[in-house]
Parts: structure tokens; sequence; C-alpha cells
């Protein structure tokens, strides 16, 4: 059962002066990040009572927009690590100390895997290459089952290779038998249902999805296209903290296991009336939205810039349109190859109508050596 935690309910603008109050009285929630609702935000305050977090913020004098109450774990952000767990905080030394109580050889406790990933209640092990893992799922499960680890567990999966393909298919062993590999997964409060062993999801790629749900959006009723929607990885966080802003948002994904995933997402965050799935390759469909959306998710790797001319297509006419491209690039090339992408693309178009500049620009994460994953915020705007 998910602990309830103390946070702190007020306006964005706050943010600073509460996680310096929190900060100066050492109560910074290590487990939960800061989370956006449609009001405002949630702080997690640890390591205090609720009538002690009220006393925190009368003292500073700070008014009654400002609210201390209690929720649910599973309604905030979790905190973001980037890559697999890592072992000092993962609980390892926990793990192999179990494993050896059931009789593991040492030869076999050092085989079991030293990183992996929490998936709703599925376990993600990352093997090393050419070793195997002990044919023992029960007391891998009970290893990850006891008390100060995690008390949920039911299914234990071992990645084998590397995510390849355009339809980004994940390589993976079922370890423990006769168990479904779907799980609802919740991050930053939003529900994602998949199939660990049949569809990719990047815990890397979790700053973005927060970031992309605290965009500050000036506008309202924008039509939104996401290109490569998956599961829903940046289309629902967007939707679903950005109600006043968003009016429709055409989710098109090719994958079809994806795409089912996506319909049942779309309604487990309760934004069927928002959220409008599409199945197919972006160059092919949603074709009555060409020239309609006034904001663009490319949230594809590695082959983004084919792309680019389909969501020109999209782009709304004689407006300014924001688009979210994601690519690869060095780090010399940080907030000028996006550009210099765009900018082919469109001297090549026949009386092309737009200019493109940089807004924004993050790193996503490491994606290879010297080769990192980023995004750079462009907005098309009228050549005249």
């Amino acid at each position: 059962m998910e602990q309830t935690v103390v946070v702190i309910s007020c306006p964005k603008r706050y943010i600073k002066t509460i996680r310096d109050l929190l900060k100066d009285n050492a109560c910074c929630s290590e487990s939960y990040d800061v989370t956006p609702q449609k009001d405002g935000v949630l702080v997690p305050v640890s390591g205090k009572t609720l009538e002690e977090v009220q006393q925190l913020v009368s003292s500073v004098g700070v008014n009654t927009e400002i609210l201390v109450t209690t929720v649910s774990g599973n309604e905030l952000g979790k905190k973001i690590k980037k890559g697999p767990c890592n072992p000092e905080e993962s609980g390892l030394v926990q793990v192999k100390e179990f494993l050896s109580s059931r009789g593991w050889t040492p030869s076999e406790v050092e085989n079991f895997p030293p990183k992996w990933i929490k998936y709703g209640d599925i376990i993600l092990l990352f093997s090393i290459a050419g070793v195997e893992v002990k044919d023992s799922p029960q007391d891998v499960l009970d290893a990850f089952n006891q008390p100060g680890l995690y008390s949920d567990v039911r299914c234990i999966l071992i990645q084998r290779g590397v995510i390849q393909g355009e339809l980004r298919k994940p390589v993976t062993d079922q370890y423990t038998l006769g168990t479904s590999t779907e799980t609802i997964h919740v991050e930053n409060s939003v529900k994602y249902k998949f199939d660990v062993q049949r569809v990719m999801y990047s815990p890397g790629n979790g700053t973005e999805r927060i970031r992309i749900a605290r965009l500050p959006l000036s506008t309202t009723g924008e039509i939104v296209v996401d290109m490569f929607c998956g599961l829903g990885y940046f289309s629902l966080p967007l939707a679903k903290f950005h109600p006043e802003n968003v009016q429709k948002l055409i989710a098109i994904e090719k994958n079809p296991t994806s795409f089912h995933y996506l319909q049942q997402n779309v309604v487990l965050n309760k934004l069927s009336k928002v959220v409008f799935p599409v199945l197919g390759d972006n160059r092919e469909v949603a074709r009555e939205y060409e020239g309609a959306a006034d904001r663009i998710l490319m949230g594809y790797l590695p082959n983004t810039y084919d792309y680019i001319e389909s969501a020109l297509k999209f782009a709304k006419t004689n407006s300014v349109v924001n688009i979210h491209y994601h690519h690869l690039c060095q780090k010399e090339e940080f907030k000028t190859l996006a550009l210099q992408h765009f900018n082919d693309v469109l001297e090549r178009l026949p009386n092309n109508p737009w200019c493109v500049r940089v807004v924004d620009f993050v790193k996503v994460k490491s994606y290879a050596p010297k080769i990192f994953h980023c995004c750079a915020d462009l907005q098309l705007y009228p050549r005249n």
C-alpha cells in the first residue's frame, strides 16, 4: 500500500519560496517530486507531521493560497533517476544477502544482475552478457518483496539485448512464469498501462515527461499533433496538466501494440474528450489535420530529421507554431543542429512560408559516447 504524504499545495509562483523553506528545515522529500496539478503544484514534505508543516508555513507569513494537506504517494511524481537503479540505492546488497540465505552459491550470487528497473509491479533485470541467472524465480521474488525493499513485485523479466528497430520492441525473457507481463506504471500522476515484454518504456526520459507537463503554455485552445505518441509518453502529461490550453491532441502511433495500450491509457487518465489516438505512419495518416497544428511533438530517435517535412505539413499556416524536436547531437552542436535540420528542409520547399528559431534547448540524457539525446523547443513563424 502506498504511503500517505504530507504536501504543500500552492500556486506555481510560490515554488521557490516553499522549496527554500523546506531546505532550511531539512524536510525536503527524497522520494517524491514536485507534482503539477490543475491549479498549481503539490510540494511533498518528509519527516514532519501535518501540524508541524502547518506551523512551519504560518511562521513565514505566506497567504491563504497555500494549503497544507495529505495525499497518497500514488498521486505524486517519483524522484527520477536516470538509467537503471544505482546498486548502492537499489538494495543490491540486500537482495544478494537474501539469495545467499536461500542457499545460492557465491558464484550464483555474483552472477545476479546488478541493475534493474521497477515498472508498476514488475521488475526488469538487465542481464550480464554471457552470464545466466540461476533458475530459482521464487527466491528472487521473495528477495525483492522482503521488508525494506518492495512489497508488490509479482513478475520478473530479464532484458537480454538492446531495444532496436523502428517499432522499438524490447528483447526480454520471462523469468517468473505463469504471470501476466502487463502492468500499470504511475509516473508524475499519469498512468501508463503496457506489456513490459512487448513495449518500450524509457525511464531516462522521465525528466522530459515532467518538463512537458510543466511547460508554461500561454495560449488557449491549442490543436496539438504528437507524431510519435507511443504509450502517450508526452501527450498524456501535456493534456492532463494543461486542460485549459489543449483543446484537441491528435496522438499518432505506428506500432499496433503501443497503439492498443495508448487507447487504454487515454481512458485510464480520463482524457478521452481531449486525446484522439490515430493508428499509422504520421507521413500517411491524419491528413485532415494538415495546416491545423499549433504545437507538434516529435519524440522519436534516431532519425527524426526524416520526418520534418511531415511536421511542416501539420503546422498551422500564417501562425506561430511550437515544435518539440527530439534529436541526437554532440556537445558542440547543442542549440545549432536542430536549427540547421529545419533550415535544410525549409530551404528545399517551394515558396517556403516559414522562418524558425530556438526558444529552449534541453539535454535529455546521454545516448552513446559523446552523443546526447536532446530536445529543442522551436518556433515556426511566418516569413512575412
